[in-house]
């Protein structure tokens, strides 16, 4: 599984947006990526035999058995709990399908994301496991040989462990509101960006008549 996302470059504007919009839907009671699916305007829910539910964006049939531009199988659907998003959806905010962004350490350093204070269930599901304060980082860290996290990929199902201290999914809207800000914002930065020993005169931003 190759770990890269999509291009951000037309797709900045729209990932501010969904943090702003993730931020407003924040619900204890709610799928955070069911969410962010329904945002994206992408596919459609379906309920399956049985009630349960799963989101579906389909791929034009001829790109089905190509990979996609960050190196895997196209990824249809979403339901609850799955640790990958549509690739569709993955293209509309500039995502991954697996990861968020590509350098967890580097994008997201600084007290207000990695280190901020979160709580996580400490077992394979949400259902009777005790849950325990952590952070980004530490998550991270786990899977770290040496304990450095500043390059590695934060990923869907690093970010599918975070939950209240109640058990809601409130905390998981808002750190995920919180990262596509911070990564929309670097993207923006980059475009704005004027190179060290670059001058300019106040000429070059008057018009010429």
């Amino acid at each position: 599984m190759t770990m890269t996302t999509y291009s951000l470059t037309d797709s900045w504007p729209e990932l501010w947006d969904l943090a702003d919009k993730l931020a407003e839907a924040a619900d204890p009671g709610k799928d955070c990526l069911s969410v962010l699916c329904s945002l994206s305007e992408q596919g459609k829910w379906e309920t399956q035999e049985g009630g349960s539910r799963i989101y579906r964006a389909p791929i034009k049939v001829e790109e089905r058995n190509q990979r996609t531009e960050t190196g895997i199988l196209p990824v249809e659907t979403y339901k609850p709990g799955d640790n990958s998003i549509p690739t569709r959806v993955a293209r509309r905010f500039g995502l991954g399908e697996y990861i968020v962004c590509k350098n967890a350490g580097y994008i997201l350093q600084g007290d207000t994301i990695i280190d901020r204070p979160i709580h996580r269930t400490c077992g394979e599901s949400s259902d009777d496991q005790p849950i325990a304060p952590t952070t980004l980082s530490e998550i991270l860290q786990e899977e770290s040989d040496d304990g450095d996290v500043y390059w590695k990929p934060l990923e869907w199902r690093h970010i599918q462990t975070v939950i209240d201290e109640s058990g809601g999914q409130v905390s998981r809207f808002e750190l995920l509101s919180a990262i596509f800000r911070r990564l929309a914002e670097a993207m923006m930065d980059s475009e704005t960006f004027i190179p060290y020993g670059e001058q300019f005169a106040d000429s070059d931003f008057i018009d010429s008549f």
